[in-house]
């Protein structure tokens, strides 16, 4: 595991998300990939987008629909 992975599982808001990003995306590497990365859809990383109040519901709600679209 990376020291920026391991400083991610240490704040709970990211490390509820990251569980949640592996259940949808099938693995760790994924998942942590997915948390790092410029998402449009946001308009930043998902680990970004936590930093802010209204945060983890924007990234569950991204993560919701991404699920939606990886079933249909």
């Amino acid at each position: 595991m990376s020291e920026r992975v391991q400083e991610v599982d240490n704040d709970p808001r990211v490390a509820e998300i990251r569980c949640r990003a592996i259940e949808v995306l099938g693995s760790e590497e994924a998942a942590d990939a997915w948390i790092e990365k410029q998402s449009a859809t946001l308009g930043a990383s998902p680990r970004e987008v936590l930093a802010t109040g209204a945060g983890r519901n924007r990234v569950l709600l991204h993560l919701n629909g991404i699920s939606r679209h990886r079933v249909a």
